[in-house]
């Protein structure tokens, strides 16, 4: 016979949502569908069963899950009974349900509306810095342009100045040849 070692417990949920164990670590319970699909999911390990103490284990845990199972059982339906008379007492409130409807539709309408307000500011922004960097983008574009700009005008007066300098350089140069060629000429009579 083969029985299967939980090496964690699994819970098992009930109809409220409560849960109760199903199956404990360390455990062994009898191969069955569910066991093994526990063992095929590496939640426990499957073993050949030592002989008639293991079997008293088995069923001792067996019964004990039966237990568990009933006590969840009992839960839900006491579950159930509590649910069961909420569901009357709301029936029997169907005025305050009306009213609660109707707040909950003026609060639904008054989210949409903060929904679409919220959108229209989320869009302006979005515009507002659509424009912004546009402008920025122009002036940086201004800017650049006026830099260049300068920076040509800086260059050709720059170009002037030494096209003068070099101009006058010359100028005096022939000047000063022609001073001492007519000095030359003049000692030379």
């Amino acid at each position: 016979m083969k029985v299967v070692k939980f090496l964690e417990t699994w819970f098992h949920v009930i109809g409220s949502g409560a849960s109760v164990p199903q199956f404990e670590t360390g455990k062994f319970y009898a191969l069955s569908e569910e066991t093994q699909a526990h063992v095929t999911q590496g939640r426990a390990v499957l073993f050949d069963a030592p002989d008639e103490p293991t079997k008293a284990e088995s069923a001792a845990q067996k019964a004990k899950a039966a237990a568990d199972r009933a006590v969840a059982a009992a839960q839900q339906a006491r579950e159930l009974a509590d649910a069961a008379a909420e569901a009357q007492r709301i029936a029997e409130e169907e005025a305050a349900a009306e009213v609660a409807a109707e707040a909950q539709r003026q609060t639904d309408e008054a989210a949409a509306a903060a929904a679409i307000e919220a959108q229209r500011i989320a869009d302006e922004d979005a515009a507002a810095k659509v424009a912004a960097a546009e402008t920025q983008r122009l002036a940086d574009e201004a800017a650049a342009a006026e830099t260049q700009r300068l920076a040509e005008e800086a260059a050709a007066a720059e170009t002037q100045r030494l096209a003068d300098e070099a101009a006058a350089a010359e100028a005096q140069r022939v000047a000063d040849e022609q001073a001492a060629i007519a000095a030359a000429g003049k000692t030379a009579s």
